[in-house]
């Protein structure tokens, strides 16, 4: 859940704008606090380094489809479940492995 504005902002194909970038700074902490509840994840903890790179790729996704819910109005709900479910089961393999 290391993404950045600037990366959500490109993956958006947004401006550098001030109104869309307090908007996507909002969306973005709203994004992180959903997918951590959801799949049980407490910020610092630790992601076995098999599992990182991994981990990285789908949280970033699930951020910019979320901000693109909410700032585009794209029904993406089925996506941002999906990687929701392949988080968990990331996690929970991890855990167990």
């Amino acid at each position: 859940m290391l993404i950045t504005l600037s990366q959500v902002r490109d993956e958006l194909s947004k401006d550098d704008l001030p109104y869309i970038n307090t908007k996507l700074t909002r969306y973005i902490s709203s994004a992180k606090a959903s997918l951590a509840a959801t799949i049980d994840y407490k910020e610092g903890d630790p992601v076995p380094a098999e599992a990182a790179s991994q981990f990285e790729e789908l949280s970033n996704t699930y951020i910019v489809e979320y901000c693109r819910a909410l700032l585009d109005g794209v029904d993406n709900e089925k996506v941002r479940l999906a990687l929701q479910i392949q988080l968990q089961v990331l996690l929970q393999s991890t855990a167990t492995g």
